[in-house]
């Protein structure tokens, strides 16, 4: 896919990014707003006009045009639904996964993940339960930090054997995780202006407020999200790197999240090739494109922490779910690439660790909060 092709099909992704509108085609007699169990929402059209019930007496089809709202339980199969005129049944939802067509393209969900689903006819308002698309975060004298909801998946991490600039060592094997819960990313690199507003210093070279804080070791890092922590009430920590992968592809598998090319990178980072080879100091966060989730300078501009320590990918075939790194080690995780990097060093699967108490021009981060806040 090239940044021309930004559309995102999930045909093997379950969540795709939060919707926050429903898709142009309002002339549709149905559409749905669907509350996931991880409290994030989606609205869009269905595929389907009706929907397979098991219940203890028989199976139907529930016809959208009668069925108000669907309350999945927690145990994922049995369902109360209500009807237009009023009635209510309970039941197993008869399928494997629900697909809509929204505003960012096709999206299939797991029945396992569904909550509440309502359903809107013709021109009627819909509900959006859940977590909102966006929140800020409060740090005084005026600064803010905005973060944006990342909701639950899996995908595939680490780079296939063909991709080019692939460090085998470091990017293999190619395995699936599973991130069983949602969470909260910062919309753009901690910039200096609050890094300043918390720490009461700015340590960086290329001093500009809106530019990525660098020149900061894995420890100030941390420090930055223990004094959010206790400034908000709200826990702030680094990204495990998982989710930083995760994230960053926001259901892509390609080099780069708007492509294979490097013409494609040159439209979401400030990388060694933006201006001819030359390289050029950092540039003030969110002047290039996002990710389908809102996501800006992933790829580029400052290198950015992340929680684990460095270690090898693991080589069974089963999927991991939350991974967290080695419990020791030497180096600490950065990923992104930098303003000095080339291409190959900004691909989304880039991955490499040094001492946690290195500090230069090239490394900053962004901040992570858990579901529950």
């Amino acid at each position: 896919m090239s940044v021309r092709q930004l559309i995102i099909t999930s045909a093997a992704f379950c969540l795709v990014g939060l919707v926050a509108a429903a898709p142009a085609e309002t002339n549709h007699p149905f559409r749905l707003a669907v509350d996931l169990s991880d409290g994030s929402h989606i609205i869009g059209i269905p595929s389907i006009a009706s929907v397979p019930v098991k219940t203890s007496y028989a199976k139907m089809d529930i016809l959208l045009e009668t069925l108000r709202f669907i309350r999945v339980e927690a145990d994922h199969q049995t369902a109360s639904l209500e009807l237009r005129n009023g009635d209510k049944l309970n039941g197993v939802v008869d399928l494997g996964a629900l697909d809509l067509e929204t505003i960012f393209g096709k999206v299939s969900i797991g029945v396992e993940h569904l909550h509440n689903v309502e359903v809107a006819l013709g021109g009627e308002e819909i509900g959006m339960g859940g977590e909102e698309r966006g929140m800020d975060l409060d740090l005084g004298g005026g600064v803010k930090m905005e973060l944006v909801w990342i909701p639950l998946g899996s995908f595939q991490m680490g780079s296939p054997d063909a991709e080019e600039g692939r460090n085998a060592d470091r990017e293999g094997p190619v395995h699936r995780v599973r991130i069983s819960k949602g969470f909260w990313m910062g919309k753009y690199e901690v910039t200096q202006q609050q890094y300043e507003q918390v720490m009461g210093s700015n340590s960086a070279r290329f001093k500009r407020s809106k530019n990525p804080v660098e020149k900061v070791n894995w420890h100030h890092a941390k420090a930055f999200c223990e004094a959010v922590t206790k400034k908000t009430g709200r826990t702030v920590r680094l990204p495990r790197e998982a989710e930083w992968e995760y994230a960053c592809r926001a259901g892509t598998k390609t080099r780069y999240y708007t492509g294979d090319d490097e013409i494609d990178l040159a439209v979401a980072a400030w990388y060694k090739g933006t201006r001819g080879k030359k390289p050029h100091p950092p540039h003030p966060v969110g002047q290039k494109i996002p990710n389908a989730w809102g996501l800006h300078d992933m790829l580029g501009n400052v290198r950015e922490w992340c929680e684990d320590w460095i270690g090898r990918y693991p080589s069974g075939s089963g999927a991991v779910t939350d991974p967290t790194g080695p419990a020791t080690g030497s180096a600490r995780v950065f990923r992104g690439g930098s303003w000095i990097d080339a291409a190959g060093k900004c691909r989304v699967a880039y991955r490499h660790g040094i001492n946690p108490d290195y500090a230069d021009a090239l490394i900053g981060f962004r901040v992570c909060l858990p579901a529950a806040q």
